[in-house]
């Protein structure tokens, strides 16, 4: 069984992965791990104080995590915590892990190890009333976001994709919400969180995408209705992962097309 919780304040996750290692564990960790970097947070915690893996099979799978968050701009920073007197944390002292992969006898550790707040620099955090005339102050922080950040061709979608979320969360969540929006190398990371641990559903999958319009006649007021499929269709990619106090939806938007 795997569990995964964000806390968006320190844009980190915790996955926390339980029972024996074996095929279908490791099937599921390696599509929730694919989430989890999806996301794009800036520290990755996986705890597997609660797995059992006496030979320590699992062992690529976290080394290959660590390198998919070196490798991304900016970088993820992969920490894990395992016991100390596990066969897996042996074999990972042996090969020298350590020294790239921040490895932790429990969560305590690796939240006290995990990097801060990301740079007020890279970030812009907004609280708003449960209220759907709430998307234009979200729409006005894009629109300055985008600017500051030299990101024109983001404009547009970004502004849609905000007013979107900010409305579907004020629609159906009916709490105050946090937008938070930041750098996410040539594009933008937009999160808002709310206190209803519902976590949305994924629209159907659309047989002839061309019903949607196409992004320059996409609206930018909030449509009623349509809401995350605006969202599916104007983000390169998104989705949503619970937190402490409810749960987060998130999109990122880059220049380039959408990742199929």
């Amino acid at each position: 069984m795997l569990t995964v919780s964000a806390d968006i304040e320190t844009e980190t996750v915790v996955m926390a992965v339980h029972g024996n290692w074996d095929r279908r564990l490791g099937a599921e960790a390696h599509r929730i791990l694919n989430k989890c970097m999806s996301e794009h947070p800036g520290t990755l915690i996986v705890d597997l104080q609660g797995m059992y893996d006496p030979h320590a099979a699992s062992l690529t799978a976290w080394l290959t995590a660590c390198r998919v968050g070196q490798a991304m701009d900016p970088s993820v920073r992969v920490l894990v915590c395992v016991s100390t007197d596990t066969v897996l944390a042996d074999r990972l002292r042996r090969i020298g892990a350590p020294r790239y992969l921040p490895v932790c006898e429990n969560v305590d550790q690796a939240w006290a190890d995990a990097t801060g707040p990301p740079s007020l620099a890279c970030r812009r955090r907004l609280v708003l009333p449960p209220e759907v005339e709430a998307a234009g102050a979200a729409r006005a922080l894009i629109t300055e976001v985008c600017t500051a950040w030299e990101k024109p061709t983001l404009l547009h979608r970004g502004r849609l994709v905000i007013s979107e979320m900010v409305a579907n969360a004020a629609l159906h969540a009916r709490t105050p919400m946090t937008v938070l929006i930041s750098r996410r190398g040539a594009g933008i990371h937009l999160v808002v969180a709310d206190g209803d641990p519902r976590l949305p559903r994924p629209p159907a999958p659309r047989a002839t995408p061309a019903h949607l319009p196409l992004p320059e006649d996409l609206p930018t007021e909030p449509s009623g209705g349509r809401g995350l499929q605006l969202v599916d269709a104007a983000a390169t990619v998104w989705g949503s992962l619970p937190t402490r106090d409810g749960k987060m939806v998130w999109a990122t938007l880059y220049p380039w097309a959408r990742r199929r």
